[in-house]
């Protein structure tokens, strides 16, 4: 098996990984302006972070 099939396991490390993506996503558009903390956007991209937080903990 190729290493690059293994990046779309459902995983530990893939659920880490998307954590960290959508934090870093919500954190920049807010910090730069593009995005408000009241936007639709960044409400949708804190409800992931929270889902994978719970994965996370399970």
């Amino acid at each position: 098996m190729a290493q690059d099939q293994f990046a779309y396991l459902d995983t530990e490390e893939t659920t880490m990984a998307e954590l960290g993506m959508d934090a870093v996503q919500t954190v920049k558009y807010v910090y730069r302006g593009a995005e408000a903390v009241e936007d639709e956007a960044t409400k949708l991209n804190l409800e992931q972070v929270n889902e994978s937080l719970t994965a996370l903990s399970e």
